[in-house]
């Protein structure tokens, strides 16, 4: 081969220390991460049973502990950013409490009847299990994915929220005393 020119030489030289570079440093990374070759006489005398006890130059957990393709970000579902389930549920109310055992949510399926689910329970004809109860949704766990459910605004309000129809009802006492000992009503 010859070269005509001096950008063809150049060029030549210069693809040929990028492949000289390029094994350079394959070759030192193999040798940092303890990754060796056997020779073909040691690979034939464990083949042939001789030497049994002879301990491998490498190791399945040095290749593994190398992350040699990097590493996978793990993104948990964050229940705060969790989109509202498409599933044909309403929220019809929460006993919204610290205690997860204790917290319930009344739940109606399609055009069922309601019927209340504690924390962990699969909701009926769903895929989905009720994960977390607040004030006015609730979250579910669909397959390790969070959703929402949300109840309606028509005439709802917290504890916290003042009764704007009591307000206007002023009741200057009640009597809280038990009944008299007469016949009950059930």
């Amino acid at each position: 081969m010859r070269l005509t020119n001096y950008r063809e030489f150049i060029a030549l030289s210069a693809a040929l220390f990028g492949i000289f570079l390029l094994i350079w440093t394959l070759w030192g990374f193999v040798q940092r991460q303890g990754i060796a070759t056997r020779s073909n006489q040691d690979s034939a005398a464990l083949v042939g049973g001789e030497d049994q006890d002879k301990a491998a130059p490498y190791s399945i957990e040095g290749i593994v502990a190398a992350h040699l393709f990097g590493t996978a970000e793990t993104k948990q579902p964050s229940v705060a950013e969790a989109p509202k389930t498409k599933l044909k549920l309403n929220l019809l109310g929460v006993l919204a409490t610290d205690n997860s055992d204790l917290a319930r949510a009344l739940i109606q399926v399609q055009s069922k009847k309601m019927r209340s689910y504690a924390v962990g329970e699969v909701i009926e004809g769903t895929d989905a299990a009720l994960h977390r109860v607040e004030n006015r949704r609730v979250i579910l766990d669909r397959q390790g994915k969070f959703e929402s459910l949300v109840m309606a605004r028509k005439g709802v309000r917290t504890a916290e929220e003042p009764n704007p129809a009591a307000a206007q009802n002023k009741v200057e006492s009640v009597d809280l005393s038990p009944p008299s000992a007469t016949k009950l009503p059930f």
